[in-house]
């Protein structure tokens, strides 16, 4: 069989999947079928504390071992991100669930959003090794992507949605790249890599 021949594997480091509630997952699955409003006992990371939130399902995505609900909160417009193992409690409300005007999970996606950015597009430019640029070169970053010979090497040229992600990818490079621009991320990765080179010295 097709099936017994063919695997697909993730990229990154493999990671376990974080525990969801079965209870909390029916709830969700529930009210987004129904359209209907969900309250949610959600723990922020950032706040380390519990918050009561009154949601607009609009739909979950899978991404690597997270699954996150797309809603909105309250009376606002803007799309946000849930992560389904951090919703401690979800009581199904009775009224209907309001979705923003013309909103499409595929359009929201193409924003960026799961690569944890807020959609802005950026020039990029660095200098890459060869083999990083060998890989580039089959997997490119963007449809506009160039990698020319440079007075420091191998220059590549990009447009890219500025987000965590990206920042991410680079760390993960180590000396494999150097960022020239933009200015301010060339500034946040100097940054970081001195502050992790500290803690080997």
């Amino acid at each position: 069989r097709w099936s017994d021949k063919v695997r697909v594997v993730p990229p990154a480091l493999h990671l376990l999947p974080p525990h969801i509630e079965p209870d909390i997952l029916e709830t969700i699955h529930d009210t987004l079928l129904n359209d209907r409003q969900v309250e949610i006992a959600y723990h922020s990371p950032v706040r380390r504390q519990l918050q009561v939130l009154p949601l607009h399902p609009l739909g979950l995505v899978q991404r690597g071992p997270v699954t996150y609900l797309v809603a909105t909160a309250f009376d606002y417009e803007d799309a946000r991100l849930f992560a389904m193992h951090r919703i401690k409690a979800a009581k199904r409300l009775g009224r209907e669930c309001r979705r923003p005007e013309n909103f499409s999970l595929d359009s929201y996606l193409a924003t960026g959003a799961l690569d944890f950015g807020d959609g802005k597009h950026i020039r990029f430019e660095a200098v890459v090794s060869e083999p990083l640029a060998a890989l580039l070169r089959e997997t490119p970053l963007s449809e506009d992507m160039e990698i020319q010979e440079g007075e420091k090497g191998l220059l590549l040229a990009c447009t890219v949605i500025d987000s965590w992600q990206l920042h991410w990818w680079i760390l993960s490079l180590g000396d494999e790249i150097e960022v020239l621009k933009p200015d301010n991320l060339r500034k946040e990765i100097s940054k970081a890599l001195k502050m992790a080179a500290r803690k080997y010295a």
